[in-house]
């Protein structure tokens, strides 16, 4: 599972349109594309879950992000890594 599946699966449940809230998830995979490479970069995400009880779903959940702190970031999913730790 790559960094980012792992933490679309801690996230996607917090949210308030998420659907699978309360349902065990047997299996998580993510792939995405670039929709652009400026700072910040802007990318989309397909999310695929596939849940214990043989049901799934799937989510697009477009990411920015910038390879230095803002002062004020925005009041979405906020994840920090250093350059040595690669989201795959």
């Amino acid at each position: 599972m790559s960094a980012l599946a792992e933490l679309m699966q801690e996230w996607l449940p917090t949210q308030r349109w998420f659907g699978g809230k309360g349902r065990a998830w047997a299996s998580v995979t993510e792939d995405s594309f670039l929709l652009d490479e400026a700072d910040p970069v802007l990318s989309v995400h397909r999310i695929r879950i596939t849940y214990a009880d043989g049901g799934g779903e799937v989510y697009l959940v477009p990411l920015s992000w910038r390879d230095h702190a803002v002062a004020r970031p925005p009041s979405t999913c906020t994840a920090a890594r250093t350059p040595s730790q690669a989201i795959s």
